[in-house]
C-alpha cells in the first residue's frame, strides 16, 4: 500500500479535472507496478476532493485522530476481479 499524502492543484486550474487525472495516472502506474492499494486522507470539509476520490473508486475506511477522513483504493482487487467489502 502506498499513501498519497497530497495531490494539489493551484486555484487557477481547479475545475478542469486535473486532480482526478493525477489520481488516475498514479493509480495506473502503481497498479502496473504491482502495488496492492493507495490510501489517502482528506479534510472532511474538502467536499470536492472527497467527491473526486469517490468517483475514482476510493472507499472511505475511517477517520484519523486529527479528524481527516481516510480513503483507500484497492488495486489488487482490480487485477483479480475480487472486491473487498
Amino acid at each position: 500500500i502506498v499513501h498519497d499524502a497530497f495531490t494539489g492543484v493551484l486555484i487557477t486550474y481547479r475545475g478542469y479535472g486535473l486532480g482526478g487525472a493525477m489520481k488516475a495516472a498514479a493509480a495506473a502506474a502503481f497498479d502496473k507496478g504491482g502495488v496492492k492499494g493507495i490510501s489517502t486522507q482528506i479534510d472532511r470539509n474538502n467536499l470536492s476532493s472527497i467527491r473526486m476520490v469517490r468517483r475514482h473508486g476510493y472507499q472511505e475506511t475511517g477517520s484519523s485522530p486529527d479528524g481527516k477522513l481516510q480513503f483507500r483504493l484497492q488495486l489488487d482487487a482490480r487485477r483479480t476481479g475480487d472486491h473487498e467489502s
